[in-house]
Formats: C-alpha cells, sequence, structure tokens
C-alpha cells in the first residue's frame, strides 16, 4: 500500500536518469562495493550498455559476504 496519491505519474517523484548512480555491467563486486561506500547508497544498479538493469548491489550484501565468506556466489560473484 502506497502514501503517494494513486495519480501522481511516476516522472513527478522518479529520479531522472542522468542523475543516478549506476554501475556499468561488468564492474566487479569491488568496484561496486567501493561506489556504493563513495556515495553513502543502500544499493546500486549495474546498467546494461543499452541501459537496462542486469543485477542490484545491495550493501547489506557486502556485510553478509564478510560475516560468511564461503556463502554461495556465481561465477560473477
Amino acid at each position: 500500500v502506497s502514501r503517494m496519491d494513486p495519480s501522481v505519474p511516476v516522472s513527478d517523484f522518479m529520479t531522472p536518469m542522468e542523475r543516478v548512480i549506476y554501475a556499468p555491467e561488468g564492474t566487479s563486486l569491488k568496484s561496486a562495493n567501493d561506489i556504493i561506500w563513495e556515495h553513502k547508497l543502500n544499493a546500486l544498479p549495474i546498467l546494461s550498455g543499452d541501459g537496462h538493469m542486469v543485477a542490484f548491489v545491495f550493501r547489506k550484501d557486502y556485510d553478509t559476504h564478510k560475516n560468511n565468506p564461503l556463502e554461495l556466489l556465481d561465477s560473477q560473484k
């Protein structure tokens, strides 16, 4: 349930693409975490060359991985 009036268009409150902090596809997990910490983000979208989101890196994942270094990861971490 949203607290916003459903008639308000998303474009009225959405961050414009030119202001979104993101990383390009192929960014390493270490680099993504550095961007998250540098910009004080909770999450970082990873975008393909054509602007589609291909992954989402969360600050919490960094903490979880530090506590569980042997957790399951895919080939790209």
